[in-house]
């Protein structure tokens, strides 16, 4: 009779089909076991491999799960720098092992699988994660506390993706980032604590070392420049201040000018509003700003004389030869530095008399020849311009007449004071009474009186006596004053 023989085969293997070789009788057939065991064990499945990520550059160590992992069983990789190490078989559901991944090995996603004596599983996805972030640089590496928002450049490592950049005790907010720069903009107000503040930065592979910023005393304001730096006495107008370390509370220094209104508009730009005293000569101030921490360098103002205004004449003609005294009156004469300027030829001014910042008394001396018409006059000042023109007109002299003389008639031995009426007077006239009457002291009232005193000496004749006038070759007609 033929007897059932059962028998283990392979006791290490604990989970799975249990091979069983029925002995009918059957003997020397060694290959035919051999071929049966391999055939009944079942490829390997892998489920799961935890985690399901790594850094590139460092060792991870990795937990397999699936089914039928055999004792033997191999953990394989797509990519050759990751090499499985240290693998073992725990259970048949579980293998451990650590992949080192080089260095080198580019972020992407690998394919890793199991193989067992009877083939290979599927495959599973392994992400490379680049490696962790490094930090090596920030610029600038000291900021003043209270210097407001400051863009900061922090240039490193594996930045790339980058999801915070801390900073102990400073608000940040990243603006670009690339793989070994980061732009961000960190808040340094005056609640920060001077000293040092370490810096990181994260990114889904990790923090980076701390690197340090420095936050320092806010160091005294500078002034490079103020826009404009000039301006006409007596005005008010906006201007623009650069310079360095501007901030808030911000004060002006300055002498004899007046600088309101300033606003911090950027670490590096104020704006105010300047006023410049009134005054006829130009001056120059200086301009200064102080914050808490310091005072700036000063800056010259320049106060411009105004420009002079020139509104009317008085006289506004005069009489071709003679010499007329005219009255310029208008704005902003000063007491030193005024011309007059008369346009044409023929017309000359030797001195000027001012008399205040709105009035100046001239001679206009009027050649006999010089052109009849009118002419421009205008009133120039140092470092203040030229007015506007006003008219004055050159006219020939009216004829030489005499209408009248009072009193028109005297006694033998009398001194009198006598008025002529006429026309055409003017400097230089003469006075011709007759033989017997002395003339003086002739003056030239206007155009159309004289003054003058006649003596009547006793080499006079009794009865009328012509008085005529002269000027140069011109003689008036004669009017009678009568001696008694």
């Amino acid at each position: 009779m033929n007897r059932l023989h059962l028998r283990w085969l392979s006791p290490t293997f604990r989970v799975g089909l249990i091979r069983v070789l029925v002995a009918v009788g059957f003997t020397g057939c060694k290959g035919c076991e051999e071929g049966m065991a391999k055939d009944e064990i079942p490829l390997p499945t892998l489920e799961a491999i935890t985690p399901g990520s790594g850094i590139a550059g460092t060792d991870v160590p990795i937990k397999l799960t699936g089914t039928t992992f055999t004792e033997g069983s191999r953990v394989n990789t797509t990519d050759p720098k990751i090499i499985p190490d240290g693998t073992k078989v725990v259970s048949p559901t579980e293998i451990s092992t650590t992949l080192k991944i080089d260095g080198s090995v580019v972020a992407a996603s690998y394919q890793i699988s199991v193989t067992n004596a009877t083939g290979e599983s599927i495959k599973r996805d392994f992400e490379v994660r680049p490696p962790a972030p490094s930090l090596t640089l920030i610029e600038p590496g000291s900021i003043p506390r209270g210097a407001g928002v400051v863009r900061v450049t922090l240039s490193g490592a594996n930045l790339t993706g980058a999801t915070d950049v801390n900073a102990v005790g400073i608000v940040t907010t990243i603006r670009t980032v690339t793989a070994t720069s980061i732009q961000a903009d960190f808040a340094v107000g005056f609640g920060v604590t001077e000293g040092s503040h370490p810096v990181t930065v994260t990114t889904p592979s990790g923090t980076s070392s701390p690197n340090s910023l420095s936050v320092g005393t806010p160091p005294a304001p500078v002034l490079n420049s103020i826009s404009p730096s000039s301006g006409l006495n007596g005005t008010t107008f906006g201007v623009r201040l650069t310079g360095a370390n501007f901030l808030d509370p911000v004060s002006a220094v300055v002498t004899g000018v007046g600088l309101s209104g300033l606003t911090v508009m950027s670490p590096t730009e104020l704006k105010g509003t300047l006023s410049i005293p009134d005054g006829l000569d130009p001056v120059t101030y200086t301009v200064a700003v102080a914050t808490p921490f310091g005072q700036s360098n000063a800056l010259p103002v320049q106060g411009i004389r105004p420009p002079p205004t020139l509104v009317f004449l008085a006289p506004a003609r005069g009489i071709q030869g003679t010499t007329t005294v005219v009255r310029l009156t208008g704005t902003n004469f000063p007491v030193s530095g005024t011309t007059v300027a008369v346009s044409g030829t023929g017309v000359k001014i030797p001195s000027l008399t001012r008399n205040s910042a709105t009035q100046i008394d001239a001679p206009f001396e009027i050649d006999a020849a010089a052109p009849i018409g009118f002419r421009d006059v205008t009133v120039t000042t140092a470092s203040g311009g030229t007015s506007a023109p006003v008219r004055f007109e050159v006219v020939a002299p009216e004829p030489l007449t005499l209408t009248s003389i009072s009193p028109n008639g005297a006694a033998f031995g009398q001194k009198v004071t006598v008025t002529l009426v006429g026309t055409g007077f003017r400097a230089g006239i003469g006075i011709s009474a007759g033989t017997g009457i002395e003339v003086s002291n002739i003056v030239v009232v206007d155009a159309t009186h004289v003054t003058a005193q006649f003596l009547i000496q006793g080499t006079a004749t009794f009865g009328d006596h012509k008085v005529t006038v002269t000027l140069g070759t011109q003689v008036s007609n004669a009017v009678i004053f009568n001696i008694v």
